[in-house]
């Protein structure tokens, strides 16, 4: 009877799915027609517009695509009020060969303006919004906060109480063009089980808006080129957003104009360019192998001041700000919890990174090289990582273990003393602060002193501070001292405080960002257990008799019998460039480069952020020396889809793993 009733199902979805087949619409910008139906290549639409009018009849398994090579401008995509299934999602993709389809919300405009004053111009037809970015003859112009701003820096104002759009400009603009957004190009409302991919979503003021949607999956997308913000999500009239994935996709906002002598910048986008991902709202989402370049606020910012973020997962990222003069660190405030952020790259921020909330884990982080913003006072110094609890809500119950900050401006930690509300319990451990507070005399930890709300019963447990400049590298309450001194006030503000030590890491490489450990290290086996169960690279903790203190464990080769590390026996193990890029002009491929000490059977295999091999470079005897392989071969690198991926090394007696990543 069982077997009778499960062959009945079968065969009654079976003649569903033979009477409703999946379906493939296509759209070509440049050879589409909107009267054809859309089914084939042949026959393909031709606007965005026919695509919203028909989006009501997509169905779970269903595809749109768009002609690669195509650009559809000023046209909104409304993914709105559809859904899919966990089994057969929608899919928005693209189709051909060529670049990325690009849907984008900039477009062309000009004005009639009337002189003001002197070099500055009043427009007689205003945009009825601010227009966020502007282009001037082709060319971006940099936003006043103010009209007294105006001037050969700071070329344009819009006053949003009065809705007046000025312009500074030596000759008449009368006759010129301009090109601003006046809207976004993507919204995703009250949705499920979309998937979006192979896209380049440009412009507005945010270029992607996720409201009260469910099981959305972003994948090897560009996405907030010329934009305000990337993607941003929100609450407003709807549920929270789930399980919102966004992963191995390319963020760079392509702003890089000078505002260093501003008078002031709240960061907040009044320059121009706020966040890379925005979170207003979200649980249980990941944002995962992606790639930020270049954003005035946060490249990833989750604030949770409107409503939760909760049990979200953010790892493996790579996160940079070079050009702007703020910007490029990782942000979570307000009603943050559960969260856990990972395994990413802060390099070159020119902000600190704030991580607050309760109950989140921050661990196996690079903070390197934080700068701070040549419009702060001289003594408000940017730390690497700053806990302060300021958004309506107190920071707690949060861990910060095995994260490296070198090389920053300001303090490595910071625990603020400026705050409305408490800091307690929270937990520091096996973190390695190196050169930091190199404007802040090598301060590498700081507690403040209380100002308002009480920062308290915080631990720090076995953590690595070091200065090649100063033994004095902790600040507490506004007394300087040694690493054996900070240890002997545990129980001051009843801070837990012990096994901290000072001392070169002994880094394989500083200069190479190789953060790996040389025997002999005093982080070898001097931390103590960690919720994290594997380090940076996926190996698992403790490799030794405890946990080590950095984003790496330090590993002997199996049956050696001596001391030699993983990375002493594979010397110059890594690849360059890192990160490399499929982008026409970059480098397309990267060479990893290892010796090796002794001769035995070596196998150097390539595989994605999911385990999966997708390459072996080397499966061979080889002499004791020094080799390169090339990746991918073949220069292959358009067939594969940008993100994280990993480079494995085996050989009789040792085994070594390391990241590197894939621009589109």
């Amino acid at each position: 009877m069982f077997t009778r009733i499960v062959l009945i199902s079968i065969l009654f979805i079976l003649t569903l799915s033979a009477e409703s087949p999946a379906k493939i619409f296509y759209v070509d910008a440049a050879n589409g027609n909107d009267a054809s139906d859309g089914l084939s290549v042949d026959s393909p639409w031709k606007t965005v517009s026919k695509l919203n009018d028909n989006i009501a009849q997509l169905s779970p398994g269903d595809s749109v695509l768009f002609k690669r090579g195509g650009v559809w401008t000023g046209e909104r995509i409304y993914v709105e009020e559809i859904s899919g299934t966990s089994f057969a999602p929608i899919l928005f993709g693209a189709y051909g060969e060529g670049d990325a389809p690009i849907i984008t919300a900039i477009e062309e405009f000009q004005h009639t303006w009337e002189n003001d004053f002197g070099n500055l111009w009043k427009a007689a037809d205003p945009p009825e919004e601010n227009p966020g970015r502007l282009w001037f003859n082709g060319a971006e112009i940099l936003r006043a906060n103010k009209r007294s701003e105006l001037g050969e820096t700071f070329r344009w104002f819009y006053d949003e109480a009065n809705g007046d759009f000025f312009l500074y400009s030596i000759d008449d603009p009368s006759n010129a063009v301009f090109q601003y957004s006046v809207d976004f190009p993507m919204i995703v409302a009250d949705a499920e089980y979309i998937k979006i991919e192979n896209l380049d979503l440009q412009g507005g003021w945010t270029a992607v808006y996720v409201l009260g949607s469910r099981n959305i999956i972003f994948e090897n997308m560009k996405i907030g080129a010329f934009a305000q913000n990337g993607i941003s999500t929100d609450a407003v009239g709807f549920p929270a957003v789930q399980n919102l994935r966004i992963l191995n996709s390319r963020f760079d906002s392509f702003f890089t104009l000078d505002y260093s002598s501003a008078d002031y910048y709240r960061g907040t986008g009044d320059r121009g360019c706020s966040d890379g991902v925005q979170i207003h709202s979200l649980a249980e989402g990941k944002i995962s192998g992606c790639y930020f370049k270049n954003w005035g606020h946060a490249s990833i910012n989750l604030d949770g001041s409107r409503l939760a973020v909760a049990n979200n997962k953010i790892f493996n990222n790579y996160l940079t700000s070079p050009d702007i003069a703020y910007g490029g660190r990782i942000v979570v405030d307000g009603e943050s919890f559960g969260n856990e952020i990972y395994n990413n790259q802060i390099i070159n921020a020119s902000v600190q990174s704030q991580l607050n909330g309760q109950s989140n884990r921050y661990h196996h982080n690079i903070f390197y090289g934080t700068k701070s913003p040549p419009f702060n006072p001289p003594d408000f110094i940017e730390a690497g990582i700053s806990v302060q609890a300021y958004d309506n809500i107190d920071v707690k119950g949060n861990t910060y273990e095995n994260n490296l900050m070198i090389n920053c401006d300001g303090p490595g930690i910071e625990i603020s003393g400026n705050n409305e509300h408490n800091i307690y319990d929270n937990v520091f451990r096996n973190n390695v602060v190196y050169n930091c507070g190199i404007k802040q005399n090598n301060i590498g930890i700081e507690i403040e002193k209380n100002e308002y709300g009480e920062t308290y019963g915080n631990y720090f447990r076995s953590n690595l501070i070091y200065s090649s400049s100063s033994e004095t590298v902790i600040s507490f309450r506004g007394n300087a001292m040694n690493v054996e001194q900070f240890n002997s006030v545990s129980g001051a503000d009843s801070y837990f405080i012990d096994n901290n030590i000072d001392g070169n890491p002994l880094f394989v490489s500083v200069s190479e960002l190789d953060f790996h450990l040389q025997s002999g290290s005093p982080c070898i086996d001097a931390g103590i257990k960690t919720f994290a169960q594997f380090d940076f690279e996926g190996n698992p903790i403790p490799y030794g008799t405890a946990p080590d203190i950095g984003i790496y464990e330090y590993s002997k080769p199996n049956g050696a019998g001596g001391e030699t590390s993983q990375l002493e026996e594979f010397k110059l193990f890594q690849n360059y460039p890192n990160p490399f890029s499929k982008s026409r002009g970059g480098n397309t491929t990267t060479t990893i480069g290892y010796r090796l000490t002794e001769a035995g059977n070596v196998t150097l295999k390539v595989f994605n952020a999911l385990g999966q091999v997708v390459s072996t470079l080397v499966n061979s005897y080889q002499e004791a020396g020094t080799y390169k392989a090339i990746f991918p071969p073949s220069g292959k690198t358009n067939n594969l889809p940008s993100g994280i991926y990993f480079y494995s090394i085996q050989t009789d007696v040792s085994f070594a793993v390391k990241k590197m990543i894939l621009l589109k």
